[in-house]
């Protein structure tokens, strides 16, 4: 979970995708993509239907009805912005947004297709553009009524997020890195329990970065390959309460064998975790859970490190046009940049949304992030917060505005300078979208 990430209310009897956060050595802005969980079995008799938050709810009068193409459904997506920027320096920025989808229309089996490209221009000649994309595809084999294969193959460009601890405070400019993977997963289900295996490989590679200074650092010490695999099996005690536990085993392996300076080590993480979704239904629905991580790094000279990670989302209906959430986690993650092996974040988060039409919808969030370098006294607090506003015109175009604004505060000093590791970014976009 980012900081620049809207806590997004899920619904539904445990809405583990929370839980990613427990990925146990993956970088907080190069994270190993996804949750690998899926949510827990829902007994007979279970209905979500009227646990459906506000921002996901279907409107039938405003959703795109999608393109039909033989046996697929074709959905095309694009998306204009303007907006300002500052940080610290104030500038102008144009945003455009791309994608397209197709989703099969079988009874059985399932195969979906996506792209997605997205460009961000600046006034501010300091600040360079901001690039990336993403191509995918996710198919579903159907195995029986009670078990099915689930593949997904993706290739992405991404961008890092300066407010988090994989970024010093130099590296201001945008740094890009190289995002393939492949998942592999099986389930099976039958009556109350269900139980799940998934293997996961992701491959990054990181661009050369030019820093503030005009300098240009390579950063192929951080190209590395993650192995995970991934066992987890729920049991539902009832149509409102249902528990999990999960077993992950993971492998880092650096392209580079060691750059201590850096933490770019080998390692591998160990994690075992449990817990408990929930429901009062028409009132609130929430997922817990717990665990224990284990990080073994590969050289003796390097502490290995251990802890405790804990996770809690409940979402809140106090009215059909209200859904509110909150977020509490605590994970370890890498610090491929400092002099810190690793980092442990903990974040507080709060969002509502609010329909104030059926066609109009607001939004709002904040969070707190608390980073806490291992073995050194280093330190950051990240404040964020946006509102948004989203006004739906009909299934083919709609308008949207949001403010945001972030804060980072670090005890990290920069060529002696303590206000180098403490910076801002205040933004605020209007934009218009098309879809069919």
């Amino acid at each position: 979970m980012t900081a620049s990430a809207a806590p997004a209310a899920r619904a539904g009897l445990g809405s583990l995708l929370l839980i990613s956060i427990f990925a146990v050595s993956a970088p907080a802005s190069a994270q190993v993509g996804g949750s690998l969980l899926l949510n827990p079995v829902e007994p007979e008799g279970f209905d979500i239907d009227e646990e459906v938050s506000v921002a996901q709810r279907a409107r039938p009068e405003y959703d795109a009805r999608g393109v039909r193409v033989r046996s697929f459904i074709v959905f095309p997506w694009a998306q204009i912005g303007v907006g300002t920027k500052q940080d610290p320096r104030p500038t102008a920025l144009a945003t455009a947004n791309a994608r397209i989808s197709a989703n099969s229309n079988w009874s059985r089996h399932s195969l979906r297709l996506a792209a997605d490209v997205r460009t961000e221009q600046y006034t501010n000649s300091a600040r360079p553009s901001a690039n990336s994309w993403e191509v995918g595809l996710d198919g579903r084999y159907d195995i029986g009524s009670s078990a099915y294969i689930n593949g997904t193959v993706n290739s992405a460009l991404r961008a890092e997020d300066r407010f988090f601890g994989s970024v010093t405070a130099e590296n201001i400019v945008i740094s890009n890195y190289r995002n393939d993977s492949i998942l592999l997963r099986g389930v099976y289900s039958s009556g109350r329990v269900r139980g799940m295996v998934t293997g996961d490989y992701q491959d990054y590679r990181f661009s050369p970065l030019e820093l503030t200074d005009g300098r240009i650092r390579d950063q192929s010490f951080r190209d590395r390959r993650v192995y995970r695999v991934t066992g987890q099996f729920d049991y539902a005690l009832s149509p409102s309460v249902a528990l999990f536990t999960q077993v992950a085993y993971q492998d880092i392996d650096f392209d580079v064998d060691l750059v201590r300076s850096a933490g770019s080590i080998d390692s591998k993480g160990y994690r075992i975790l449990g817990g408990a979704s929930f429901q009062i239904p028409g009132l609130l629905n929430g997922t817990v859970g717990v665990g224990y991580s284990i990080r073994d790094y590969t050289l003796p000279q390097v502490s290995n490190e251990t802890g405790v990670s804990a996770a809690a989302r409940v979402n809140f209906f106090p009215s059909r046009r209200t859904t509110t959430a909150i977020s509490v986690d605590r994970s370890l993650q890498d610090a491929p940049f400092g002099g810190a092996d690793a980092y442990w974040s903990t974040l507080v988060g709060a969002s509502i949304d609010h329909e104030l039409r059926e066609n109009v919808i607001l939004t709002a969030w904040a969070d707190y992030i608390w980073q806490a370098y291992v073995n050194s006294d280093n330190a950051a607090d990240i404040y964020g917060g946006a509102v948004s506003g989203k006004y739906l015109i009909s299934p083919n175009f709609e308008l949207n505005a949001t403010v945001s604004y972030r804060q980072r505060r670090s005890n990290v000093q920069q060529g002696g300078n303590d206000s180098a590791s403490n910076f801002d970014d205040l933004t605020a976009t209007v934009g218009f979208t098309f879809k069919l």
